[in-house]
């Protein structure tokens, strides 16, 4: 496999569900949102056929076990074994690729292969998208996919219609940020309220979809805002996630530095090991003024 530079194009080729690229302008309302930051936008692609950390990725160092990370025939290998726990706590280990210094004023779409076929008794998250607090090594992911539950988008909001730590069902058209389908679990984070929207309810245990040991392409594109932000997840072309015009900004009027698009492991404590292939990761970060959005239409 020969690396090369992709270019951003209005197709991506997602499935047969006429899923388009599209712009926003003035008659959608979407136009001049506040956009903050001066971060350039950037195309980034790692075959995995030369280096683990091209182009200056690196590890989240949360989790520090670089050799958990090889390359074989091309491809990513990422293993987890007993014991490789955070850096501050045994309560969770991970390693997990990233590039970073994401600026708050763009859209990131992140494209990846994956293939996995491990025991699931618990959480295993296997890429993010999370967004930094300014001044401070804290994150919260506006966005993840797993191996145990569904791909999972997040909502963040100061109070909330639905009960706090449980599970509703929101039928098509209940809530205005989401469209279709849709379960949301909603935690209260330090006076925040945090909505976990997914397809339907299953974890820890295994996530068919993925884990099945054959590949698969995941895509995940979302935007952080107060109230305009999006995030859509596929798997193989079928929407697992989706929020439109949602306030996707983990801390509502908080300071934030820039975020990180993630790809590797980040699991609960447990005492065997994870092994998981990645190969083809791709990252398009845009301006989502004049650029697009996925969409089912």
């Amino acid at each position: 496999m020969i690396r090369f530079a992709l270019l951003l194009i209005m197709s991506l080729g997602l499935s047969s569900q006429a899923v388009a690229a599209v712009k926003w302008n003035n008659s959608q309302g979407n136009v001049g949102i506040g956009l903050g930051g001066s971060a350039k936008a950037f195309e980034y692609f790692n075959d995995f056929s030369e280096d683990i950390f091209f182009g200056g990725a690196t590890y989240n160092k949360t989790g520090p076990h670089p050799k958990a990370a090889e390359l074989v025939d091309g491809r990513l290998l990422i293993t987890l074994k007993k014991g490789m726990h955070d850096r501050d706590t045994k309560k969770s280990g991970r390693f997990e690729l990233e590039k970073n210094k994401i600026g708050t004023n763009l859209a990131t779409y992140q494209k990846f292969k994956v293939k996995s076929a491990n025991k699931i008794t618990d959480r295993v998250t296997i890429s993010q998208i999370k967004l930094r607090k300014k001044n401070s090594k804290g994150s919260n992911p506006a966005v993840s996919v797993y191996l145990d539950r569904p791909p999972t988008c997040r909502t963040y909001l100061k109070d909330t219609r639905y009960r706090v730590n449980k599970t509703d069902f929101v039928s098509n058209g209940d809530d205005e940020h989401t469209l279709n389908y849709m379960h949301t679990y909603t935690e209260k984070n330090n006076g925040i309220f945090v909505h976990n929207w997914t397809k339907y309810k299953l974890s820890n245990m295994s996530f068919a979809p993925i884990n099945d040991g054959k590949w698969h392409t995941v895509e995940m594109d979302i935007f952080h805002h107060e109230t305009d932000g999006y995030c859509i997840v596929k798997i193989d072309g079928e929407v697992f996630a989706k929020i439109l015009k949602g306030p996707t900004m983990v801390r509502p009027g908080g300071a934030y530095g820039d975020y990180a698009a993630r790809i590797g492991i980040y699991r609960d404590s447990v005492d065997y090991t994870h092994t998981v292939e990645f190969d083809d990761w791709q990252i398009i970060t845009y301006n989502p003024s004049n650029g697009f959005q996925i969409s089912l239409n």
